[in-house]
């Protein structure tokens, strides 16, 4: 019977990688790199083993991406911060009921937040960096633990524990200092011998140094991104690692090799039914749509200019990771663009050359989008076939459309200094906002009456 399993596996693997379409996938990256979108690499894993790995762009000034460059990860950290506390879980040396109190009881209702507030984002404590720690310039500095716990113990919670979800890196700072607190060691030296080491990581560290710079795409070139010290985001964004790798070790979670069955189900478990929504306890999880309804655990990360996406289909057990230190097109389309080929899916066409598209679906795009956080509305006007935008006193620019309208996305534009827009349409079809992309950031602009 074993036999027959392992040759039934390896039947699967071998078709998994059948659908692929390399040759599709290196167009594509071809198009991207050729166009200044992106610098980084690729990896997809079926089954922990890698069919498909591609790297573009430079590291740094001279030398490029390969396989084996380590990238900042930023919040996929959380990831492995979870997994380090469900083994000690697993050990029962904590529990997830185990209160703050414990390890820091000078950070503000301590007796109240357990290990389980803040693994699901739940704990109440305020997020961080904000915009104040950038202009202050303490986030490039090296930080020791008891600085960042007298911060974390000035602040003021934003709501009760339990109450509600709201993304909180000092949640997961905090539990790396945790993991540290229980093991009488560091974080590095748990991470080597919990993970690294059993999966056979070479290229997975924490805090360390790497070869890679990030850049942001400002008037048609690349310009380096300052650093952020990694002492600052700790267990939740320091670790450094390669797409490859990243892929080998969201496989190793969710196939049971680094925590157990039970503890697999409470990170993929919301905190509460009254909670209930994407963020888990150290995943993202939902729904693949269009063309298979797959369950997806995930997490992104972004740190300086570097951004990460990390995302497990367990019916399928294939994993795939996005590591870039340049990024100039939407992480979600990159995602959507290796996940269709990988199912044999019609990926939308990129020409950075420009498309057609019929008037008329031009013309449902023009209107007033805004944002008024920022006191933006950005005007989209038609002539013929061209689309301009026009943001709140700026000249308007062409924008110029890459992909067509598919069932789950609307058209994709971008212009020449590094802009990329999409079209949002609402349940009923009507264009409801935009989203702007430039680098890893992006904008939400809804659509005006």
């Amino acid at each position: 019977m074993q036999m027959i399993r392992r040759l039934l596996c390896a039947v699967v693997l071998v078709a998994a990688a059948r659908t692929l379409h390399a040759e599709d996938l290196d167009r594509v990256f071809d198009r991207l790199e050729s166009n200044n979108r992106l610098r980084g690499s690729v990896a997809i894993a079926e089954g922990g083993k890698i069919v498909y790995s591609r790297a573009v762009g430079l590291r740094d000034a001279k030398t490029k991406n390969d396989a084996t460059t380590m990238f900042r990860v930023g919040s996929v950290t959380k990831v492995f911060t979870a997994t380090l506390i469900y083994q000690l879980i697993d050990e029962k040396k904590v529990t997830l009921a185990t209160p703050l109190n414990q390890f820091f009881p000078q950070i503000p209702n301590a007796k109240q937040i357990t290990i389980a507030h803040l693994l699901a984002h739940t704990s109440g404590l305020p997020n961080f960096p904000t915009p104040r720690d950038y202009a202050d310039g303490w986030v490039l500095q090296p930080q020791t633990k008891a600085a960042m716990l007298k911060r974390f113990a000035a602040v003021t919670p934003d709501f009760a524990p339990g109450e509600k979800i709201s993304y909180s890196n000092t949640g997961y700072v905090l539990l790396g200092y945790v993991i540290e607190s229980v093991t009488r060691s560091t974080y590095d030296r748990q991470l080597q011998k919990r993970i690294a080491k059993p999966l056979g990581l070479r290229r997975t560290r924490y805090a360390a140094a790497i070869d890679a710079r990030s850049y942001d795409f400002n008037d048609g070139k690349w310009t380096e991104h300052t650093q952020e010290d990694l002492s600052v985001s700790a267990g939740a964004g320091a670790i450094v690692s390669t797409s490859e790798e990243l892929a080998r070790f969201i496989t190793g979670v969710f196939d049971g090799r680094l925590i157990s069955k039970t503890s697999i189900r409470e990170m993929t478990t919301p905190f509460s039914p009254q909670l209930e929504g994407g963020e888990r306890k150290g995943v993202v999880v939902s729904k693949l749509a269009r063309g298979a309804d797959q369950t997806i655990y995930s997490h992104l990360g972004g740190i300086d200019a570097f951004s990460a996406n990390l995302v497990y289909f367990p019916e399928t057990k294939t994993a795939i990771a996005i590591t870039m230190n340049a990024q100039n097109f939407p992480m979600n389309r990159l995602f959507w663009l290796l996940t269709d080929t990988r199912l044999g899916l019609a990926s939308q066409p990129l020409s950075f050359e420009g498309i057609a598209i019929p008037e008329a679906t031009l013309a449902t795009y023009e209107g007033v989008y805004t944002f008024p956080q920022i006191g933006m509305d950005i005007t989209i006007r038609r002539d013929g076939t061209q689309l301009t935008a026009q943001a709140t006193n700026q000249d308007a620019f062409a924008i110029t459309a890459i992909a067509p309208p598919t069932d789950r996305f609307d058209a994709l534009f971008w212009d020449r200094s590094g802009i990329v827009i999409e079209f949002r349409r609402d349940p009923n079809g009507e264009v409801s906002s935009i989203a702007l992309f430039q680098g890893r950031g992006e904008l939400r602009f809804k659509r005006k009456p």
